[in-house]
C-alpha cells in the first residue's frame, strides 16, 4: 500500500511535519512519507551552487 507524500510549502507546514514525524508510530507508512515530504522541502529551500564545489574557508590553509 502506496502513502500520500504531502506537499510542504511553507516553513511553517514543514515545522509541522516534523512535530508529526517525531510523533508518529515507526511501524507506519506514514512515517515514511512524513520523511520523504521533510526531505524533499528541505532540498527545496537549499540554494543550488552551480560549479562551484569548493570547501568553504580553504583559501585560509
Amino acid at each position: 500500500m502506496e502513502t500520500h507524500v504531502p506537499t510542504l510549502k511553507t516553513v511553517q507546514d514543514l515545522e509541522q511535519a516534523i512535530q508529526r514525524y517525531r510523533k508518529s508510530d515507526w511501524s507506519s507508512n506514514t512515517v515514511f512519507a512524513l520523511w520523504e515530504a521533510i526531505r524533499n522541502a528541505a532540498l527545496a529551500q537549499t540554494p543550488v551552487e552551480q560549479g562551484d564545489d569548493r570547501v568553504p574557508g580553504e583559501d585560509s590553509y
